[in-house]
């Protein structure tokens, strides 16, 4: 369990495939140029995961790795952004599954998203501020569960227009049907 702290520079926190890290509490966590590297679950239930940046003679690089075969999964409304100011690179390698499974509200990340995985957004808002990346074995999923906004289905936000590849699909849930012109 991760409740707050920071991964410093160079630091490697890896997640075995059969591992669980929790990143719970409303304490931030900062990776300070360090890399999360996930082969198992991790599950974020609160505080904010801040990726710092500083002079470009620092060098940071933060790097959040979901491998194929990993789940990421997004069970609050908190945002993944940055502190400090000017260089430095922030990025999400997706290759396995990001699901947004709980929370009606939004996560505003501002990283750079590069997915060859799947994005699942069952509850709630993903806005992908950092930029949006994909490659050919890309999904992108959205649950509809009714027709009231946030609650009733997912949805995936680009502060820019994003080039896709790969798919996009839509899983009702909930026994929801959908209605001409819903």
């Amino acid at each position: 369990t991760w409740t707050g702290g920071t991964l410093n520079s160079g630091a490697v926190l890896t997640v075995a495939s059969n591992g669980v890290l929790n990143l719970s509490g409303s304490g931030d966590k900062d990776i300070y140029g360090g890399t999360l590297n996930n082969a198992g679950t991790v599950t974020w239930t609160g505080g904010n995961v801040l990726g710092a940046l500083g002079p470009s003679y620092l060098g940071l690089v933060n790097v959040i790795s979901n491998q194929a075969g990993a789940l990421f999964d997004v069970q609050t409304d908190a945002s993944l952004s940055s502190y400090y100011c000017c260089s430095g690179s922030l990025t999400i390698n997706n290759a396995g599954t990001f699901r947004k499974s709980a929370g009606t509200g939004v996560n505003a990340i501002g990283w750079a998203f590069n997915n060859t995985g799947l994005v699942d957004v069952q509850s709630g808002i993903v806005q992908l501020n950092g930029g949006y990346y994909s490659g050919p074995s890309a999904n992108l999923a959205v649950a509809l569960g009714g027709a009231a906004p946030s609650s009733g289905y997912g949805q995936i936000q680009f502060s820019s227009s994003p080039t896709f590849y790969g798919m996009f699909s839509v899983n009702t849930q909930n026994g929801y049907r959908p209605n001409p012109g819903d």
